[in-house]
């Protein structure tokens, strides 16, 4: 097979003849055909009339990338001059492969989750509870903060009505409370219930504080290498995040106002929330909660400018038109 090879080779690419009768003389060259079996031979003899024509590996590698090239063009490609004899050597500058194509994408992370996810105009004060203890406050909070959805708020060394609001019958009264307390606007119930392990669930249920009802159950799977590491639920926690970002950007934002002072009217949010001076908000007094649907806050008797911050989230504005504010009003980016 290999003489066969060598015969055709030799043939393929001559530049030369060998005279009837006359001396052959013979040269050692690296074989061309080394790499296809693991009992070949470094070198081979060939006459010295052939030597130049036996393709190198380099060559015949570079004959068939010039062969796709002219599959894809219609055109040949200048050919390849043949080397002299003697190693390949590859050029010092070759772009290695990694480099070529594109490193892999990462885990997902809070890094990769900023490049897909679209941070609100106002962040809600997201309250976080867990029942058990699976250590899932700390990863679901940072990834929830780094979606740039909302400002987590960890509730998990909080006083004993905290602790109780875990049953799922007191959930609903305890997310209004947390609302009227300005803690927070919404609250996140994350669970474990059958441990951290592959293929098992973490559960997260979302509650508005305005309409004081459950929202939505969301899940996640754990993947095969969750286990006592708690850097295996990173992956997950972000996971659920996002499913959880998706369902709070669906309801709107609103604010409440804490204090009026003469022509000061005081909100409880600010740098953190991300309003911004010059900003305007709409006034809301009233409103009501429709069965099934949601918070309806009525029509706006009021337009409250923002002029000025207090603390790291409560700001200050004035009213520019309507009606006097009370501190039972409600504010509104819409």
């Amino acid at each position: 097979m290999l003489s066969l090879c060598l015969a055709s080779c030799a043939s393929w690419r001559s530049n030369g003849s060998v005279t009837p009768g006359a001396p052959v003389e013979y040269v050692e060259i690296p074989n061309p055909m080394a790499t296809q079996s693991k009992d070949a031979p470094a070198t081979i003899w060939v006459p010295v009339s052939a030597e130049k024509g036996i393709p190198r590996g380099s060559i015949l590698v570079q004959e068939g990338v010039d062969k796709v090239k002219e599959g894809f063009t219609g055109k040949p490609s200048t050919p390849a001059p043949v080397p002299a004899a003697g190693p390949v050597v590859f050029p010092a500058t070759a772009v290695p492969l990694a480099a070529a194509i594109g490193a892999p994408p990462a885990a997902t992370n809070v890094a990769f989750i900023r490049q897909t996810a679209s941070p609100v105009a106002v962040k809600k004060r997201i309250a976080i509870l867990e029942t058990g203890s699976n250590g899932l406050v700390a990863p679901f909070s940072d990834q929830l903060r780094g979606l740039g959805i909302g400002v987590p708020v960890d509730l998990s060394g909080a006083d004993n009505l905290a602790a109780a609001s875990v049953k799922e019958s007191g959930r609903s009264a305890y997310v209004g409370q947390l609302w009227q307390e300005n803690t927070a606007s919404v609250l996140v119930v994350i669970s474990a219930p059958d441990g951290i392990g592959a293929g098992k669930s973490l559960i997260a249920d979302i509650y508005d504080g305005i309409e004081m009802v459950r929202l939505r159950r969301v899940t996640t799977l754990l993947p095969a290498f969750a286990g006592a590491d708690k850097s295996s639920l990173v992956t997950p926690c972000a996971d659920l995040a996002l499913r959880v970002g998706d369902i709070v950007n669906l309801t709107p934002w609103y604010g409440r106002i804490f204090a009026v002072d003469g022509e000061r009217v005081y909100l409880n949010a600010g740098r953190e929330s991300g309003i911004q001076t010059g900003q305007k908000l709409k006034v809301y007094r009233g409103g009501k909660v429709i069965a099934g649907i949601g918070f309806d806050p009525g029509a706006p008797l009021a337009t409250l400018e923002v002029a000025g911050f207090v603390g790291t989230n409560g700001s200050y504005g004035v009213v520019k038109d309507g009606q006097g504010v009370k501190l039972t009003d409600i504010v509104s980016i819409n």
